[in-house]
């Protein structure tokens, strides 16, 4: 059974445009990135020696055939030069290209690749050095077989993808991703749109990348399908010898079928290289389903910088708005010294080897064998200690792994370069003219005034601001030069240029600050003469202190603006300082591998060693006796090797040594060191904005920080019995901000990270809410952590069952962190922390005062205290953010209004915005939660269909049938009554019986100016009229009859009605009538029976 889930495409043409504008930026990065890499028809036309074009399906075909020879493309480029439809014909995928492929934005559509196979995609292969760019393909990739390696354009990349998109559908098993599978080289600015689906290691962009990933772009979906697999009566075995041994093949093969939809990322399922400015906007994972989901990678080990996720995020455990799983980066921690001691010592026993060779002198054949072969296996077991000694400090393949970091910070330093440089071009802007504005102040005054004193000297302090912003508008051209300067000396690969022009932006900046105070100090003294110049003119005309009263005051309006201009221009001033600072500090990355020669390395130094000993055994036999001299040359030899055995035993004791120590000795956790210059195993800069859920271990930021050695993906660590080296391991999140709600089903829920079994919390913010359903463990940065946290910030409200703080549900080593919180649960409740161990690891946290304590309700002074608003906000480095408050209101998704309101305010102050109509409903926002500002606030609106009739509350004499009904679209607040009005006169006009009433119809937002469908009872049908009281007259309405109700309608909401029932006076007529006949031949009866009686006693008389 397949189900599938509502997807929301978010297509916000804002951040389109904003994706578009940082284009530019990106390709400029590109080109620093590769200066520090060098610090129809008819046939296939051949233009160049080795260019090749392609404008039709033929040639297309033709050219992936030529692939599959690996030799054939490399050198050559080939062009597209027109649009390819692949639909209607048998398309094999191109085998490997190592070339140049120039899409030229033309499109490749049609494209279905359905055969069994991995490594698939419109390309299967990009070797290294190949290079595809500027091309859109559009189709489905959706194999059988093993389906590993499956990308929409290529299955395995060790080349460069650059400029690329996909839009369709990419389905495979392991390592399946929508512009390329696993990704060895490099990817930028690629976009994927359409549906991704596999089982491990899948993205919207890479299933995996080794490499480096940048400025790309995920619109598509990526597994919010789940096809729940069920099992068929015929499937059951029932032998019980065949189930005893399905029993044990699935035991062993627990790890396998666990790890069904791992590693699941909004841009890439699993990343040990560099992922760099990427953005997510498409929805990611399925509901209590999956482990390792992330918004932009479900698992990192690399390095993660300035990626945003915009979308929801599911799945069962370690589910995060960044990265499911923050999984730390690992290095082997092994002596050098004593494999050096090794090393001399080795050299030491081949010269003693020598000297006994040159004692030997007339020694038997079989003693000098036995010593040539010692001195060679000396030899070259010293060689070999040497090579495992220089590849433990510099292992191979680091080269371009350090490239790619140094890029991915180039181009993080300038896209965090370019709002503040944008403000601060703003800000000059501004600022000259609120400059021009303070000019035209005095400009009506001279005509008047024109030799008073003061006004000369108001004169002048304006004109020597103007010089100062004059400068300060020369001093932001000399940076910008300053900034291509740079850009250029990166490209050069000239390094001391480098640094030498960033001191130059330093001093620039600080030149710009010491303009910026200059500015306030003059912007000062003229506020002094603008209040000292009414006392030069007292004794002017009426009119002409009036004129100079508006002079001041517009003055005075340029001033305020010119501050406010001055205090954003030195926001961005600092900013651009703090980013270069951090720049000029960053080292280039190193990501080290141990390669798999230092094994081999290692062998041949104990092979080596093995053989020194078989030779002394031989030397000792051959050696029955022998002069004293050569005696003691082989005890010397033989003490010697006896220290570097003793040597290599103490080495290997240490590292066996590790398989009876707890993990914590094993795995030895760094993180907090060296902070900012650590790029492995780091995320930073990082906002998430999609809501995030998830049944354990969620987080805003990231699911989990932990270790991923675990076969069952349920537990969180387990004991690698085996293990026999100790490790020392980073984790980093800096500077990343949460906004997306957080909700778990169970335990560990935090607004940055769910779970931290290590690593280091720093600099990070929350701006959400975060809960947990049924489980504990819920904080506002941490819902469990046995990390750092270290000077973050979270504002908000945290609610759980046990242990639920703002900063963390519990947790240790919290230093330097702020959180303004409302924190609601069962019990181990606190601002601050839910519960800790030990509170002597916490320092200089502050919450905002309130009556719940600090840690499990106490607050401990000088580690976790209360502090007042107004001095939370003197304190150094707090976020501005994280101070200012904001009411949202949001409507459909979309956000109404937003407004910037002052702490501790009562909500019922403020004002709900008019609520967005929406076809067929009406809206209603959310009541608040809290009497008073102490978070930033969001308030949802709740749609409902529209209520088509109200009936009035009023019924008839047997309480089955309202008196009136109202047709159109209402809350369900409306309410209609109808009242009788006995005081009132029916209209002359009215016929019949008359009934005069009072209807009231009450709803929100009704116009009195609208018409109102009214249904008025009439249980007998009877012929009816309908009038309305308008002023003194009344106005009779158009009315049809629909069952027992008469239709009508009425000008406004409300009004006094009268029903005339016509029938029941032609009734009344025909009863007087027909009583009047009667009456009549009951006279006429009478009569003449009185006149036969009559007549019968006359004749019987005559008789």
């Amino acid at each position: 059974m397949r189900r599938k889930m509502r997807r929301r495409k978010k297509t916000c043409q804002s951040e389109r445009r904003r994706w578009k504008v940082h284009k530019g930026l990106k390709k400029g990065i590109a080109v620093l990135a590769a200066a520090v890499l060098f610090c129809g028809s008819a046939p296939v036309d051949i233009y160049a020696a080795n260019t090749v074009t392609i404008s039709t399906r033929k040639d297309f075909l033709r050219f992936a055939k030529n692939c599959t020879l690996d030799s054939w493309s490399a050198g050559k480029t080939v062009v597209l030069t027109a649009d390819i439809d692949l639909g209607r014909v048998n398309f094999s995928p191109i085998p490997i290209f190592g070339g140049t492929f120039e899409g030229n934005g033309h499109t490749i559509s049609g494209l279905n690749l359905e055969q069994d196979g991995s490594q698939l995609g419109l390309f299967r292969y990009v070797a290294e050095g190949g290079v595809v760019k500027n091309l859109k393909v559009e189709g489905n990739v959706t194999p059988g077989g093993s389906r590993s390696s499956i990308g929409g354009i290529v299955g395995e990349n060790n080349g460069t993808i650059t400029g690329c998109s996909f839009d369709g559908t990419v389905e495979g098993k392991d390592t399946v991703g929508g512009v390329v599978g696993k990704n060895k080289g490099e990817v930028r600015e690629c976009s994927a749109s359409g549906e991704i689906h596999g089982e491990l290691s899948v993205g919207g962009i890479a299933g995996e990348n080794n490499g480096f990933l940048a400025e790309c772009r995920n619109e598509a979906d990526v597994n919010t399908e789940y096809e729940e697999k069920k099992q068929e009566l015929s499937d059951i075995d029932t032998d019980a010898a065949a189930i005893l041994e399905k029993y044990r093949i699935s035991k062993e093969n627990t790890e396998r079928s666990n790890l069904t939809y791992t590693d699941i990322g909004g841009v890439v399922g699993f990343s040990d290289g560099v992922v760099q400015g990427c953005d997510n906007y498409g929805e990611v994972g399925y509901p209590h389903v999956g482990y390792n989901i992330g918004g932009v990678a479900g698992r990192q080990s690399g390095y993660l910088l300035g990626c945003d996720n915009n979308a929801a995020v599911h799945g069962r455990k370690d589910i995060g708005g960044i990265v499911g799983q923050a999984e730390p980066y690992l290095w082997l921690n092994t002596s050098a010294d004593r494999l050096d001691e090794v090393r001399d010592n080795l050299d030491i026993l081949h010269d003693m080897a020598n000297q006994l060779l040159d004692d030997t002198n007339g020694l038997g054949d079989d003693v000098e064998v036995y010593l040539n072969g010692m001195s060679d296996h000396s030899e070259t077991a010293s060689d070999r200690a040497r090579e495992v000694k220089n590849q433990l400090q510099d292992f191979a393949d680091d080269n371009i792994d350090e490239i790619n970091t140094w890029t991915a910070l180039l181009s993080d330093t300038m896209r965090k370069l370019e709002d503040p440089m944008n403000g601060l071009s703003d800000g000059i802007e501004d600022l000259g003219k609120n400059m021009q504005d303070l000019g035209d102040a005095f400009s009506p005054l001279k005509k008047d005034l024109p030799e008073i004193d003061g006004l000369e000297d108001v004169e002048a302090q304006v004109e020597k601001m103007q010089r100062t912003q004059r400068q300060l508008a020369q001093a932001v051209q000399t940076l910008l030069q300053e900034q291509k300067a740079l850009r250029d000396a990166i490209a050069a690969g000239d390094q001391e240029k480098v640094r030498e022009i960033m001191q130059q932006i330093t001093a620039t900046l600080q030149q710009m600050m010491g303009l910026q105070q200059q500015l306030l100090e003059e912007q000062k003294k003229l506020a002094g003469l603008l209040a000292d110049l009414p006392d030069d003119v007292k004794d002017a005309a009426d009119i002409v202190q009036r004129r100079l009263k508006r002079t001041i005051t517009n003055a005075q309006d340029a001033l305020d603006d010119i501050a406010d201009t001055t205090e954003n221009i030195a926001d961005s001033m600092r900013d651009m300082s703090d980013i270069i600072s951090d720049l000029a500090n960053e080292d280039p990355a190193t990501f080290v591998k141990l390669g798999d020669d230092f094994q081999e390395s290692s062998d041949a130094l104990f092979d080596s060693m093995g053989d020194i000993s078989d030779d002394l055994k031989g030397l000792r036999e051959s050696l029955k006796s022998g002069r004293q001299t050569l005696t003691a040359d082989i005890r010397s030899i033989s003490d010697q090797f006896q220290k570097i055995m003793n040597l290599l035993f103490d080495e290997i004791d240490d590292l066996r040594d590790g398989a009876d120590k707890d993990l914590d000795d094993i795995f030895i956790d760094v993180s907090d060191e060296e902070i900012n210059r650590t790029k492995q195993g780091k995320i930073a800069s990082s906002h998430n904005y999609g809501e995030v859920e998830g049944d354990r271990n969620a987080g805003g930021i990231a699911g989990a920080m932990s270790i991923d050695l675990a076969i069952d993906p349920e537990d969180d660590i387990a004991h690698p019995k085996t293990l026999s080296f100790t490790y020392r391991m980073k984790v980093i999140l800096q500077d990343c901000i949460n906004d997306g709600k957080i909700t778990g089903k169970k335990d560990c829920v935090g607004g940055v990270v769910g779970y931290a079994e290590s690593g280091t919390v720093y600099r990070c913010e929350n701006y959400a809410e975060a809960e947990s359903t049924t489980g504990n463990y819920v904080g506002g940065i941490a819902g469990f952590s046995e990390g750092t946290i270290r000077s973050s910030y979270a504002k908000g409200s945290m609610s759980g069952g046990q242990y639920v703080g703002g900063i963390a549900g519990k947790g240790e080593n919290v230093y330097d962190s702020c959180v303004i919180a409302t924190v609601d649960g069962d019990e181990k409740l606190g601002v601050v922390l839910g519960g800790a161990e030990d509170t002597d690891s916490l320092r200089g946290n502050y919450y905002a005062e309130q009556d719940l304590g600090a840690v499990d309700g106490i607050s401990y002074a000088g580690k976790a205290e209360p502090i007042s608003y107004e001095a939370m906000k003197e304190i150094s480095g707090i976020p501005k953010r994280f101070i200012s408050f904001t009411v949202s209101f949001i409507a459909d998704g979309k956000t109404v209004e937003t407004e910037e309101v002052p702490y501790g305010m009562e909500t019922s102050r403020i004002k709900l915005p008019d609520i967005p109509e929406k076809k067929g409903s009406f809206g209603t926002w959310a009541a608040f939660e809290t009497d008073t500002v102490q978070g930033d606030i969001k308030i949802e609106c709740a749609y409902t269909p529209y209520v088509t009739v109200v009936s009035s509350m009023e019924k008839n004499e047997s309480g089955k049938m309202s008196l009136a009904l109202a047709d159109g679209d209402y809350t369900d607040e409306a309410e209609l009554h109808i009242f009788a009005n006995a005081e009132e006169a029916a209209p002359a006009q009215a016929k019949g019986k008359t009934v005069v009433y009072d209807v009231i119809l009450e709803d929100r937002d009704l116009s009195d100016t609208e018409k109102t469908t009214l249904r008025l009872l009439n249980e007998n049908k009877e012929k009816v009229s309908v009038w309305q009281k308008n002023g003194e007259d009344w106005k009779e309405l158009d009315t049809k009859n629909r069952g027992k109700y008469v239709v009508c309608k009425i000008d406004g909401t409300e009004g006094t009605l009268c029903i005339s029932y016509e029938g029941a006076a032609k009734k009344t007529l025909l009863f007087v009538c027909m009583a009047g006949i009667a009456a009549v031949a009951v006279i006429f009866g009478a009569v003449k029976l009185k006149k036969g009686r009559k007549q019968k006693k006359q004749t019987e008389t005559e008789e």
